[in-house]
Order: C-alpha cells, then structure tokens, then sequence
C-alpha cells in the first residue's frame, strides 16, 4: 500500500486581512509540528475550501473504512450481485488512492 501522510488530518481555513486564504489540512505530529498535506487555494470561496478540506482531512479515514467493508464482504461467503458490485467500487477507490492496479 502506498505510504501516505499519518493520520489524523485536520483543516483550518484561516483568512488574510485581504480576504484571501491561508487555510490548510494539516498532520500535527505534536503540537507546533505540523505537516501540511495540502492548501487552500486563493481563488476559492469559503464553501469551497471547507468542502473540499473536509473532503481531504476525512481521506485516511475513508480508505480505512473502504479497507474494513471489503474484508468484512469476503468473510461472507454469499453476498448478491449489488453487493459484489459495491465491493468493486470499494475497490477501484482504493486503487486509486495507494496508486496501486
């Protein structure tokens, strides 16, 4: 599986005296230490960037998630067409996201 930034991501979106931006998901390996995984950038509104931060901050624990419902599927043995169709998608979305075929 791809390494990725540890968890958890948190966001902040704080705003410069012009307006603009300077908001943030960020890993805070102890407190003062942060790694920014990603920024906000200028040209987006409020709703935007906390959409999106959101989005990005809850990444690890969607993967994790998407992780647990696949081994929970193959545990059982009979699953129908929808289910299996699910696990398909569960697992295109990870691939996506380890960088992995």
């Amino acid at each position: 599986m791809t390494q990725h930034t540890q968890g958890p991501w948190t966001w902040h979106n704080a705003k410069n005296d012009d307006g603009t931006h300077n908001g943030s998901v960020i890993y805070e390996k102890r407190p003062g230490m942060a790694y920014c995984v990603c920024k906000a950038p200028r040209y987006q509104t409020d709703d935007q960037w906390e959409a999106d931060a959101a989005l990005i901050a809850a990444a690890p624990d969607l993967l994790s998630a998407l992780n647990e419902m696949l081994i929970t599927f193959q545990a059982n043995e009979e699953y129908d067409d929808e289910s299996r169709d699910s696990c398909e998608l569960a697992r295109k979305a990870i691939a996506k996201a380890t960088l992995t075929s």
